[in-house]
């Protein structure tokens, strides 16, 4: 129970929601709870259905202090520039991905922008979900379906824009306005998930539900600054606890409403359809929405580059990677993660793989929240043909490849004599196989399609590339010396093409990949005592180091072996 105050405080809470909505039922327990937590030292009134006036009503009101809480949804936009990142037409394919980021980093940058505004934001977002279309008069069975159609969207310039580029007229009524709107056949169709869908009645007024899942929203509890700052600590704190709780016990009930929802309103009377969503994606929209992610300011999102500044302006765009497509393989985690970001911040438009589409969401969330370009392409490397589809894939909607970094790849240390069929199998498919099959196909893109500048292809190799190993590692051994043979073999062959082919060699590096070998004391003490500057190399260490060998300033350099190994090889 909090401390009695000499004032007892009275707020009030808008929402568009419909009052049965589990949004609207899990904002009115979440401030029942804290009624009777605060025990009449403060009182949290709802209001659902646009009670207090439309949404941007509502928003104007919370901004001058006529109303205290007010929970948006995707309108933030020209306010905060990075709170329409998870409106990112595909970004996305899981609530959970989604969630990671805003409960995270991203999150943190979205409420760094609405404070810069003068706005108090809550930490823990509600959720709306994935949008699919609705219309009256046809289903949208592919992206030529959009022409000319008049639909109504969220609120917001992104949405807008994203069906501008398919050909379709946008356009927007107050969200509780909408089914009226829809009857009357203002609009021919609509965006929302599908809970929405089936709160809203729509199935009503609406004949085709065609799925798309093509992008995703939820709700942000905002908060007047003003009013926020006069509640007492305690209070703030009942405030903030609750609205967490309460918020992931709504996320749960609208996933269940969601992934139910199209078997629902087929039952009652919909068609539903499963759009081609890779026609939307081939449009390339990406590109005509990019000004809308730049806006994130990546010196603040990440920091300041010290000593980029330092460099005279030639310097620094010697090592710039502006306009260039990169691809990076085993991108999810550990080196290939830091080498694609700091392809990002060198401004390389960035493709992501590795087998793990979760990993990539999160690797390319992170780039976009802090102003780059990042997209996942998820394949199996050593499944040449889903290898190849994807560099089909890059070829259509990209339209060259200029950067490729070879980084995938596996250690499974045995004593030679003990070494099994299955690991010598599995370190020579992905180690050399897959690498070479990646940089042929990546050389073909880069030369049938003119990559501006010449093309760079990067193989991870090792400093075991270049030595031998005492410590169980034979077949792996082997592999990087593969790798640096096949490395000066491409070079001396595509050097006409103009193309470049370099390896980099680090020595140990802690990332999810040897983490489990420095558990071993012995084998700690082992890889310190053979590095002559005594200590691991840093992830952001070889990263740079391939952003050197990818930029400009290394256009002198192929058919070698560039060494991050702390002077491992100099003994």
């Amino acid at each position: 129970m909090p401390e009695r105050t000499s004032r007892a405080f009275h707020y009030k809470l808008g929402l568009n929601q419909p009052a049965e909505s589990p949004t609207a039922k899990r904002m009115t327990e979440m401030a029942e709870a804290i009624n009777r937590e605060a025990d009449g030292a403060f009182q949290l009134d709802v209001f659902a259905e646009g009670k207090l006036g439309t949404d941007p009503q509502m928003f104007a009101d919370m901004q001058k202090g006529a109303l205290e809480f007010y929970m948006t949804g995707a309108l933030l936009g020209r306010t905060a520039p990075s709170s329409d990142l998870p409106l990112f037409p595909f970004a996305f394919t899981s609530n959970e991905a989604v969630f990671t980021a805003l409960d995270g980093k991203l999150g943190d940058i979205i409420r760094a922008d609405l404070k810069h505004a003068g706005i108090h934001a809550l930490r823990y977002g509600w959720l709306n979900g994935f949008h699919h279309i609705t219309t009256g008069t046809r289903p949208i069975r592919s992206a030529d379906d959009f022409a000319g159609l008049k639909i109504r969207t969220p609120g917001g310039d992104f949405a807008a824009d994203f069906f501008r580029t398919l050909g379709a007229e946008p356009g927007m009524v107050p969200f509780n306005d909408m089914y009226d709107a829809l009857r009357a056949k203002s609009f021919e169709a609509q965006s929302d998930p599908l809970g929405v869908v089936l709160s809203l009645r729509l199935h009503e007024v609406q004949t085709y539900l065609s799925l798309t899942q093509h992008w995703w929203s939820g709700f942000t509890l905002l908060v007047n600054p003003a009013a926020w700052a006069a509640l007492p600590p305690k209070i703030q704190d009942m405030v903030e606890r609750n609205a967490e709780i309460f918020a992931k016990l709504q996320r749960a009930d609208v996933e269940k409403i969601n992934a139910d929802g199209a078997l629902e309103l087929e039952r009652r009377g919909m068609i539903v359809n499963r759009a081609d969503t890779a026609s939307i994606k081939a449009r390339r929209f990406l590109r005509a929405l990019e000004g809308k992610v730049s806006a994130v300011n990546l010196a603040r999102a990440r920091g300041p580059r010290g000593r980029a500044e330092l460099m005279p302006p030639s310097a620094q765009s010697a090592f710039r990677l502006d306009g260039k497509v990169a691809l990076v393989t085993g991108a999810g985690r550990g080196l290939g993660r830091a080498i694609a970001i700091a392809f990002a911040d060198a401004g390389a438009e960035v493709l992501l793989n590795s087998r793990t589409i979760g990993e990539l969401e999160s690797v390319s969330t992170e780039i976009v929240a802090t102003g780059g370009k990042a997209w996942p392409v998820p394949f199996d490397i050593t499944d040449s043909a889903a290898m190849r589809a994807a560099f089909a894939g890059i070829a259509r909607d990209f339209g060259r490849l200029d950067i490729l970094v070879n980084n995938a790849g596996v250690n499974r240390p045995q004593p030679f004599l003990e070494v099994d069929e299955e690991t010598l199998d599995r370190l020579i498919d992905l180690n050399v196989r897959a690498l070479f099959l990646t940089a042929q196909a990546g050389a073909r893109l880069m030369i049938d399609n003119g990559s501006k500048g010449g093309g760079v292809i990067i193989n991870m190799s090792s400093q075991m590339g270049h030595v031998g190993s005492e410590l169980n590692r034979t077949v792996y051994v082997m592999t990087k010396h593969a790798v640096e043979g096949l490395t000066k073999a491409m070079a001396v062959e595509l050097a006409p093409r103009g193309v470049r082919v370099v390896s980099i060699a680090p020595t140990f590096i802690k990332t999810p990949l040897t983490e489990p070998f420095f558990k071993d004391p012995a084998f700690s003490k082992w890889v310190h005592d053979r590095i002559p500057l005594g200590r691991l190399g840093t992830q952001d260490e070889v990263a740079q180091a391939v952003v050197f060998l990818a930029s400009p300033a290394a256009g002198l350099v192929t058919g070698s072996s560039l060494l991050v190994d702390g002077g491992w090889t100099a003994w």
